[in-house]
């Protein structure tokens, strides 16, 4: 009996666990598994590192330029403004009553675009009529009391004074009555209508400055027969240009049509934060499709160069190579590079004229890694 107690302890004992023989067994899993997650990265790695990238290469533009541009001296930016060009406001402060105009609206000059409510003025204007009428009648009446010898002809002084007076009432109460009505100051086109019917408009108020701001101004006007160009030339350059010479210009929205100008003025001051001096170019033939605020580009003309005449395709320097005897250019499309040949003609330092094989506006290979047809290629920026 002695003995069970203390086979019950063994039997106990034999069922404990033993904690120090798991974690070498743990640690090794864990190694185990750390090796195999660096095998497959590195896997990935070298998978995707040995594929061959897309080489980086400098590309330009091929510019598809005028006859004008080819016997330029020099090119300037700028834009399509009108040299005539005013705010319409009212001489009298007033509600717009009758408004005949809106943005697009051709007028003529001396036309009635809007009338205010005259109430006011039109009754001042009836009873200087009736003033009028009365000191006419008084005028009358005493004159032929002088004429009779009844009075002396001194009295009559005093009623030619008053019939004067009248008149001048009168003129001035007309003149109210027609400041009532807003003409168009010139031939030209609504660009911008500020007022609406009911509104108040009144005369442009003085700033100080010696110049003034819209007061309730109606609109905008513009003459389009007096759009031209304003380029900012570079004050370095402006040695280059002369009143009178002649330019071609372009505008970006509508990059196929040339038109003629000449330089009208060089304006004698710069701008010297910007460093450049502006020169206003008239253009010579004018279409409707010109419009106020478009971006444009000139080209200012040699000596003896004219404009108008046949364009000339340019791709820049670098960009033509040879491959088997003939001459190609690597045209960019879709992140890759096609070879295309081409004809061409003087090379100047505005680039290389191309006779054949482009039509303007490609993008092409300048520089950079060696390519092939159909290569991938990815752009990188000129240094």
């Amino acid at each position: 009996m002695a003995d069970e107690p203390l086979s019950a302890r063994r039997d106990l004992t034999a069922l404990r666990l033993n904690r120090d023989e798991h974690p070498p067994r743990s640690r090794a899993g864990w190694i185990a598994s750390a090796l195999a997650l660096v095998a497959i990265v590195a896997g990935l790695a070298w998978k995707r590192w040995s594929r061959p990238s897309a080489p980086p290469v400098e590309t330009g533009l091929v510019r598809l330029l005028g006859a004008g541009e080819g016997g330029a001296v020099l090119s300037a930016s700028g834009y399509i403004l009108p040299d005539r060009k005013a705010d319409v406001s009212s001489k009298l402060y007033g509600r717009l009553e009758w408004l005949g105009i809106d943005v697009g609206s051709k007028v003529k000059k001396d036309q009635v675009i809007a009338k205010l409510a005259n109430a006011d003025v039109a009754a001042q204007l009836e009873e200087a009529k009736v003033g009028l009428r009365e000191a006419e009648r008084e005028y009358e009446r005493w004159k032929k009391i002088v004429e009779s010898g009844t009075e002396p002809a001194e009295r009559l002084d005093k009623f030619a004074t008053a019939l004067e007076l009248a008149r001048a009432r009168e003129k001035k109460a007309a003149a109210w009555v027609d400041d009532t009505q807003i003409r168009a100051p010139f031939d030209g086109v609504v660009v911008r209508r500020f007022a609406q019917l009911g509104e108040t408009v009144g005369p442009p108020v003085p700033t100080g400055s010696g110049s003034s701001s819209g007061g309730g101004a109606l609109c905008t006007l513009m003459d389009p027969a007096s759009l031209e160009m304003i380029a900012d030339v570079n004050e370095t350059n402006i040695a280059k240009l002369r009143e009178g010479q002649g330019a071609e210009v372009h505008t970006e929205a509508r990059p196929d049509r040339k038109y003629k100008g000449q330089i009208r003025l060089i304006v004698p001051t710069a701008d010297r934060q910007k460093g450049i001096v502006q020169a206003k170019i008239r253009l010579l033939d004018p279409d409707d499709k010109l419009l106020p605020e478009m971006a444009a580009r000139a080209a200012f003309l040699r000596e003896g160069a004219s404009a108008g005449g046949p364009r000339k395709v340019m791709a820049p320097r670098g960009a033509i190579r040879e491959r088997g005897g003939r001459k190609i250019v690597f045209v960019v499309e879709n992140g890759k590079v096609r070879a295309a040949p081409v004809e061409t003609g003087a090379e100047g330092d505005d680039g290389v004229e191309i006779r054949s094989g482009l039509l303007g506006g490609e993008r092409v290979v300048t520089g950079g890694a060696a390519v092939e047809d159909g290569q991938a290629v990815r752009l990188e920026e000129k240094r």
